[in-house]
């Protein structure tokens, strides 16, 4: 199969419009055997009849892309506290753009095919045996685990964390008509404690599909529902289980969760995109190329260095953008998304657990999201897709927006499409309207059979 450059202003028609479109196989990762030196995690802590404990993976090995590691690639830029902020805004959009110079996105579009994925898989892995990432997740435990129960898995949006679930996942384990068994949430390899974890390792690039190969990874390794498991979760799941598995995906991870979901058919039963960014190809086609995409300039552009945590939160609440955003989350955020600066000369001083340059990789690759979307129009995959847009979003147009709704909906069986009106951050805005619709969905799918589960997805 032959893959088109990009031209002109826009990417180009990079995206072949006939799969396959493989994922690169995840081969056995270094970090399967540091058990002993895995970083030290937080306590559990209680949350009504949950216990919220958090764990470690050994994310998908290797990285798809050379640039998305330091090793192999261009390390992080060094943070350090500056006086002269607009100097050093152009010093950051000068070492972005020479990052971006660095790669072509046609280098981010899939193998044409399994063999071919293989083959670059090997290839990747020599250059990245010290370089493997840790996988971060939430789980949350109920004191008594029903056993035709479902287990729900999200993830969050590119610059943020995996505790920005919990006001939703917290009410939609009060609303959900239909039994819960556990619930877990991500981080993003790049994000929150995952982002502290793997900064020294991570490049100035970002692999949409490495995103969906890390929820394949998880998946394959969570434990039975209810069942202990350990701070690093090591053992694959060997054993038919009785709990069907749903994704749950805002934004970048709903992109995530579609790409997963096409490609391994055994993996998840349903999967929810929440204002997903899964442009039509053709609609990605138009889109600028990375280094000059505005969401993504917009990450470089903004301030990440602060002289204290209480100068960090009064900068904050002090945004329009924050403003809006449901209180409990805004704490959440602050609390995880605030970390010491390694350079601070005083140890006050705090920055992005995300990498503001690792943000902007990730939105100027927003044209991966595409691919799940192409991939999803072969309808070879099994899984039932339910997608919600919000009607305030600024996430494409309305036109586009009803596109979509049409289109997944059509892709067969279960497929369904929905509006709320909220804008693209429901998940930090608010979380009630988002936990009611996931209830609503899943008694849709699972109200009526709840006694009589599908075979183990897990």
């Amino acid at each position: 199969m032959q893959r088109a450059a990009a031209k002109g202003p826009g990417i180009g028609n990079i995206i072949p419009r006939t799969g396959p479109y493989p994922l690169l196989p995840c081969l056995p990762s270094p970090l399967t055997a540091a058990a002993a030196s895995a970083p030290a995690l937080p306590p559990p802590r209680r949350c009504g009849e949950w216990t919220l404990s958090t764990h470690l993976f050994a994310a998908a090995f290797p990285r798809s892309h050379p640039a998305c590691l330091a090793a192999t690639g261009r390390p992080l830029p060094h943070r350090q506290v500056v006086e002269d902020e607009r100097a050093q805004r152009a010093l950051d959009f000068a070492e972005w753009d020479e990052a971006c110079s660095q790669w072509h996105v046609s280098e981010f579009v899939p193998p044409a095919s399994q063999e071919a994925a293989g083959e670059r898989a090997a290839q990747l892995a020599k250059g990245q045996t010290n370089s493997a990432l840790w996988g971060v997740v939430q789980r949350w435990k109920r004191d008594v685990t029903p056993q035709d129960g479902v287990v729900v898995v999200c993830s969050h949006a590119n610059g943020f964390h995996k505790e920005i679930f919990e006001p939703t996942l917290a009410a939609l384990a009060e609303v959900s008509t239909v039994p819960i068994a556990e619930m877990w949430s991500m981080d993003c390899c790049d994000s929150g404690f995952a982002g502290v974890l793997n900064a020294p390792r991570l490049g100035m690039a970002s692999s949409w599909d490495d995103h969906a190969r890390d929820i394949n990874t998880l998946i394959r390794h969570l434990p039975q529902p209810g069942a202990e498991a350990p701070a690093f979760l090591q053992a694959p799941s060997s054993t038919a289980k009785s709990h069907r598995l749903v994704g749950v995906g805002h934004s970048f991870s709903g992109a995530g969760f579609l790409r997963a979901g096409t490609a391994y058919s055994d993996l998840l039963d349903g999967i929810v995109l929440v204002d997903a960014v899964i442009p039509a190809p053709e609609i990605a086609a138009k889109l600028l190329s990375p280094s000059q995409t505005e969401m993504a300039r917009a990450a470089i552009a903004r301030k990440d260095v602060f002289a204290s945590r209480e100068a960090a939160t009064e900068y904050l609440k002090s945004k329009p953008y924050f403003q809006a955003w449901d209180p409990r989350i805004l704490e959440l955020h602050v609390q995880h998304n605030l970390v010491p600066l390694p350079s601070s000369p005083n140890g006050t001083e705090v920055t992005l657990a995300m990498s503001k340059f690792r943000e902007a990789a990730a939105f100027a690759n927003s044209w991966s999201g595409a691919i799940g979307r192409a991939a999803g129009r072969e309808r070879k995959h099994a899984t039932k897709i339910h997608t919600v847009v919000m009607t305030e979003s600024n996430l494409g147009n309305a036109e586009q927006r009803e596109i979509q709704l049409r289109e997944i909906a059509s892709w067969g069986a279960g497929h369904s499409a929905a509006e709320l009106k909220a804008g693209h951050l429901i998940a930090q805005e608010h979380p009630e309207m988002l936990a009611k619709h996931l209830a609503e969905v899943l008694q849709r799918w699972y109200g009526a059979s709840s006694a009589s589960p599908r075979e183990a997805r897990m």
